[in-house]
C-alpha cells in the first residue's frame, strides 16, 4: 500500500470518527488490509465495498475512499502489471464497471500531478478545457458535473 495513501486514509478515518464519536480502528484495519492485498482491482473493489457495508456509520466516506483506492492502484498496484495495462481490454472493463464510482477529487489530483510532471502552472481554464476537455462533443455527458464551476469560472479565477 502506498504510504501517503495509508496516511490519508488513517487521518481521514480518525477525524471522521472523532467528529462522530465512533470507533475507527476496526474499519481502519480492514481497509488497510484490503488496500494492501495483491489481487485483481475489481475483486479489491468488491472487498472494499464489503468493508463499508460492515461499517455503515462510515458510508459517507465510501466514494472519497474509492478515490484513494484508485490512487493506491495508480501509485502502487499498476507498477506490478504489464507496461501497457492501462490500454488493455481488462482495464477498459474496469473503467466501465467503475465509471460511476468515486468523486471528482481524483480528476483534480491527476490534473495537478500532470501539471507537476509537465512543469506547468495549474489553472482552472486549463483544467476544464485541456484536461477534462469539457468543450469536446464526446465529453458533453460529463459537462453537468462541472456546470457550476464553469458558470462561475470568472469568479473563481478572480
Amino acid at each position: 500500500m502506498n504510504s501517503s495513501v495509508q496516511q490519508a486514509l488513517i487521518a481521514a478515518l480518525d477525524q471522521f470518527a472523532a467528529a462522530n464519536k465512533i470507533e475507527s480502528l476496526p474499519i481502519e484495519e480492514r481497509l488497510v488490509e484490503v488496500f494492501s492485498k495483491d489481487m485483481n482491482f475489481l475483486e479489491k473493489v468488491a472487498e472494499f465495498d464489503e468493508v463499508f457495508d460492515e461499517h455503515p456509520k462510515f458510508d459517507e466516506l465510501r466514494e472519497v475512499f474509492f478515490d484513494l483506492l484508485m490512487i493506491n492502484f495508480f501509485t502502487s498496484d499498476v507498477n506490478k502489471l504489464e507496461e501497457d495495462y492501462l490500454e488493455s481490454r481488462e482495464w477498459e472493463n474496469i473503467e466501465e464497471e467503475t465509471i460511476d464510482r468515486g468523486t471528482e477529487l481524483l480528476n483534480l489530483l491527476l490534473y495537478i500531478n500532470e501539471c507537476h510532471d509537465e512543469e506547468i502552472k495549474p489553472g482552472l481554464e486549463d483544467f476544464l478545457k485541456e484536461f477534462l476537455l469539457v468543450e469536446e462533443d464526446e465529453f458533453q455527458d460529463e459537462f453537468h458535473i462541472y456546470e457550476d464551476l464553469i458558470s462561475n469560472q470568472q469568479l473563481a479565477e478572480s
